[in-house]
């Protein structure tokens, strides 16, 4: 590796912490590793149902965090440096990456585990993890599009926004819809919002809301707000943007609160016209 190679990583590093911190402190990840342990735990799928349940049960629960948090870091690593726009090819790049990142580290774990003998060559544990690992990628592909066909588990968001259609229009009214969301303490300027997964962290100059709310629902409930959206997954107030800089070859916002932003090389052309590059 030369030294600009590392040099721009060194720069990266930051960033890619800073969006993978955020990734997991959604309940997604810790949902499905509850869900995904149960099953395995109860399936036994390549003979560990012939292993007594606890020893069984310790096994997947790690099988499955491991999993969980590689997959994390993929799809951070392939958002930062690939911004890739189609949800179901990313989703396939992540579940390919995954398999050959496994299915080694599994393997070698389960020999220790339960003896190699008992372990399936690893040609069959790289079929098994190919298996599990598309079917994750599925089933989030599943629910990103149905919160993009109805805004939440249950369909109700859409409806939600339906009933403050009519005092949205009032001009007596003029604070963004958004707000009506939010715990009243915590109603104030809309600073800036944040995706991860299914939910919303809404910044405001009083504090910090989350919401189950997809992404795009939220942007047409702050239409009218001095701001816009920089990347796929955050929308600024301008007022709330002190600056820029860069990390390497990524743009970021830099905030009132010391924060900073990724901007999207799609979006560089919006942060230009706001005189911040």
């Amino acid at each position: 590796m030369h030294g600009k190679d590392i040099v721009v990583l060194q720069l990266a590093m930051p960033s890619f912490t800073s969006e993978f911190k955020t990734a997991l402190r959604s309940p997604l990840p810790y949902i499905l590793w509850a869900v995904l342990s149960l099953m395995l735990t109860l399936g036994g799928p390549f003979g560990t149902i012939d292993v007594a349940f606890t020893k069984r049960a310790i096994y997947w629960c790690v099988i499955v965090a491991g999993s969980i948090v590689v997959g994390k870091a993929i799809r951070v690593a392939i958002e930062i440096w690939l911004e890739p726009t189609h949800p179901l090819l990313e989703k396939v790049v992540v579940a390919l990456l995954m398999s050959f990142a496994l299915s080694p580290p599994i393997w070698f774990y389960s020999a220790a585990y339960f003896g190699e003998s008992a372990v399936p060559p690893l040609r069959d544990f790289f079929i098994f993890v190919v298996i599990v690992t598309f079917g994750v990628q599925l089933i989030r592909w599943a629910l990103d599009e149905h919160f993009l066909r109805f805004g939440s588990l249950d369909g109700r968001a859409p409806a939600m926004a339906a009933e403050t259609e009519d005092t949205a229009s009032d001009p007596a009214a003029p604070p963004p819809r958004l707000l009506e969301r939010i715990e009243t303490d915590l109603q104030g300027n809309i600073l800036r919002i944040s995706a991860r997964d299914h939910y919303l962290d809404v910044f405001t100059d009083k504090g910090r809301a989350e919401l189950l709310l997809r992404f795009s629902d939220a942007l047409t409930e702050v239409d009218g707000l001095e701001g816009a959206q920089v990347h796929r997954s955050h929308w600024v107030a301008w007022e709330a943007v002190i600056g820029s800089e860069r990390d390497g070859a990524r743009l970021f916002l830099r905030l009132a609160d010391g924060d900073r932003v990724p901007v999207s090389r799609r979006f560089h052309d919006t942060v230009a016209n706001q005189g911040l590059l």
